[in-house]
């Protein structure tokens, strides 16, 4: 009962805010039979049993946030908006999926019953709370208040944080971990608001990198780029280029080495051709780990398969095996009986590898 409640104020939600797009009717109607077909039937087989999920959208779906933003829109316009204790004590709200932020002006008491307001609208629904008078964590985000009732930033780490940057012995290419310390210092930079605070929390990035094996010499720079004057960025290249999209390996740079020589030859054979008039982009794409040949989403059957039974073709007076490579190649006949006439005949062709 809760499944169907939540799902149909979930779909009129994203009706709702469709609605306010500029898409048609017809168009609507189809995204919100994607969705229900999303909702209602997703399965998955674990051992020798098909499961239907119940309660909520799927983990990693590509339409889960969006439908979770949808469901919490529809919830906050109703529910939390309209409320007389939001109205009265909430001076500041931010939501991000459904993580919120706000800022109660009222009593520890108020506040705890506009929390127990909110987890008796729908049962499935439940919201945890952390409140502090000083501080309190938001995603990575630390916000403090100081004695004057000014706000500041820090970067927050979870307990369990265990420092799960990427190795730099890892197999990746090299633009991709040289580029991670940059990441990390500006988002250092963003969230911390103190400059005095900033270079502590740039000290402790760096720690990190170096326990990664990062060189010193990047770190060294990118702390420099951080706590020197902003310069301007470079010019965008906006330029039509035809990308070469490969699964690395660390000998692709002398593929790339080869391409980038004769690429001119395109340009000279085919002038009329802009893009080939542009260097090439060079793409990678991640080949497969350890954990997509570890990680399964089907468990598989507990009951031992021994037996295999594929229907082969004859070739050469033979019935090959197309199943096993380490077989006798013994033909065996099979009976089958017809589902509407119940008439009974031999079958060949049926090879089994035992």
């Amino acid at each position: 009962m809760y499944t169907s409640i939540q799902h149909t104020k979930g779909i009129e939600a994203t009706r709702h805010l469709l609605c306010q797009s500029s898409l048609s009717e017809d168009a609507i109607e189809f995204c919100l039979d994607l969705l229900t077909l999303v909702l209602y039937e997703n399965y998955f087989l674990f051992e020798d049993t098909f499961y239907i999920q119940k309660c909520g959208t799927a983990m990693g779906s590509n339409v889960a946030p969006a439908y979770a933003n949808a469901f919490m829109n529809h919830f906050e316009t109703i529910h939390v908006f309209t409320s007389g204790l939001f109205l009265q004590h909430v001076a500041c709200y931010h939501r991000y999926i459904d993580d919120i932020f706000l800022i109660w002006t009222g009593t520890t008491d108020t506040l705890l019953s506009f929390h127990s307001y909110l987890n008796s609208i729908l049962p499935e629904l439940q919201f945890t709370i952390h409140h502090n008078t000083h501080s309190v964590p938001f995603l990575d985000t630390m916000v403090l208040k100081d004695y004057n009732g000014n706000l500041s930033t820090d970067i927050y780490c979870k307990p369990t944080d265990c420092n799960s940057l990427l190795l730099y012995t890892s197999c990746h290419p090299r633009s991709l971990k040289d580029s991670l310390p940059r990441s990390q210092f500006n988002r250092v930079a963003r969230i911390v608001s103190d400059p005095i605070t900033l270079s502590d929390r740039l000290d402790d990035m760096t720690s990190k990198f170096k326990a990664r094996h990062y060189p010193a010499k990047l770190l060294i720079e990118e702390k420099t780029r951080i706590l020197s004057p902003p310069s301007p960025r470079p010019p965008r290249n906006t330029q039509d280029r035809i990308p070469f999209v490969h699964v690395f390996h660390p000998l692709v740079p002398k593929v790339h080495s080869i391409i980038k020589r004769h690429w001119p030859l395109l340009a000279k054979s085919y002038p009329s051709i802009p893009p080939f008039k542009e260097p090439v982009l060079v793409c990678n794409k991640r080949p497969p780990n350890i954990r997509d040949k570890l990680v399964r989403a089907d468990a598989g059957s507990k009951r031992p398969t021994t037996t295999q039974r594929v229907l082969s073709t004859r070739r050469n007076g033979t019935f090959p095996c197309l199943n096993c490579a380490a077989c006798s190649n013994v033909i065996k006949s099979d009976t089958v009986t017809h589902p509407r006439t119940g008439k009974s005949f031999p079958v060949r062709g049926f090879h089994t590898c035992d």
